[in-house]
């Protein structure tokens, strides 16, 4: 939740301690200053800060609060606030109920645009924001002049990004207005967390409330992890049983289709087209003429229920010995691409010349 502190000091309204806040504070109470980084190690740069900025302070360093917001290069933006101040605000928050919240200066909570000026009226104050993290909140006579102070040390007045009626600027400000914007709106506003005033000493303790839902996330996080690799391992398993399974029903089918075989599943694919490709050659064989031949014969002489006596292959053709019950019906025999040239009788036998048509 996102809202405004003098909404809250005004409305006197209840926090929930487990939820976030984030409090937008007066930045009327926050100076940003522009700092080289100091040649020391980064972890010294807390201590030295109060020393490098004490004659810009307005009150003693100890009692100074620091914030190193951004570092640009060699260039750091520091915010500076009253430890009584902040003390003053988490007594007001505290007093609401919340106990988990960041404090932020209200002037982050206008639009920025880069190479823009955002200006915005919060109840007397006139708020400006001319950086990410640049800005100020000052009553209105003297944001002018600041601003103006702005303006002449820039290299030509930039344009304007308003979120107030712009009969509120001064009259020669109205012609530089660019974008035009509606009230700050504290709910929805971005946030930059490394801008968060609660930082160092003041850094809040983890509440119990907080632990407790942070227990309870880690748990239901640990959970969720334990049931997914659960489910991922039943899944697996049903799929290697469903791939055993497909493997079983490959081998059963391959032993229906092709009986005498003996397979492995790896291999199915490579055995099959093995034993396709010899089928092929064989169906290809028995195409041949002569095959084609030894089929007529067989079908023939199991028609006539006799039996070959004697087979030769001479130069004038194919020469069939036969029985002599086959005499009756060998002249009706057909016989692929070979025509019956002559036909012999003998007292033990039959003898039949078969020349090839094509010679």
């Amino acid at each position: 939740m996102q809202l405004h502190f003098n909404e809250l000091a005004q409305s006197q309204k209840r926090l929930d301690a487990d939820q976030a806040h984030l409090i937008w504070v007066p930045s009327s109470a926050i100076v940003v200053h522009e700092v080289q980084a100091p040649k020391a190690p980064k972890r010294k740069w807390p201590e030295l800060l109060p020393w490098m900025l004490e004659e810009k302070l307005l009150q003693a360093p100890q009692d100074s609060h620091f914030i190193i917001a951004s570092k640009q290069g060699e260039q750091l933006t520091v915010l500076v606030t009253a430890k009584s101040q902040i003390r003053e605000w988490q007594q007001s928050i505290s007093s609401a109920g919340a106990s988990n919240y960041s404090l932020l200066p209200d002037f982050l909570a206008l639009p920025w645009h880069s190479g823009l000026i955002s200006i915005a009226r919060q109840e007397e104050q006139i708020l400006v924001r001319y950086g990410e993290l640049q800005g100020f909140a000052a009553p209105a006579e003297l944001a002018w002049l600041m601003l103006r102070k702005l303006d002449a040390d820039s290299v030509s007045p930039r344009g304007l990004a308003v979120c107030l009626p712009e009969t509120d600027l001064l009259v020669d400000l109205q012609a530089r207005v660019e974008v035009r914007h509606g009230e700050p709106d504290w709910q929805q506003a971005a946030v930059l967390p490394s801008a968060n005033l609660l930082q160092g000493e003041f850094s809040l303790q983890q509440s119990a409330g907080m632990a407790r839902a942070w227990l309870a996330t880690a748990a239901l996080l640990v959970l969720s992890i334990g049931l997914g690799f659960l489910s991922l391992h039943l899944e697996n398993r049903q799929l290697a049983a469903e791939v055993e399974q497909l493997a079983d029903s490959n081998r059963s089918e391959f032993y229906r289709q092709f009986p005498g075989l003996s397979i492995q599943s790896g291999n199915i694919r490579q055995t099959l087209e093995s034993f396709i490709s010899d089928r092929f050659r064989q169906r290809a064989s028995l195409e041949q003429v002569g095959m084609r031949v030894l089929q007529d014969i067989d079908s023939v002489l199991s028609a006539c229920n006799c039996s070959l006596q004697g087979l030769q292959w001479t130069a004038e053709g194919l020469e069939l010995s036969l029985p002599l019950s086959a005499a009756e019906r060998v002249e009706d025999w057909q016989f692929a691409a070979y025509t019956k040239q002559s036909i012999a009788r003998a007292d033990d036998g039959l003898t039949v010349m078969l020349r090839p048509e094509y010679d």
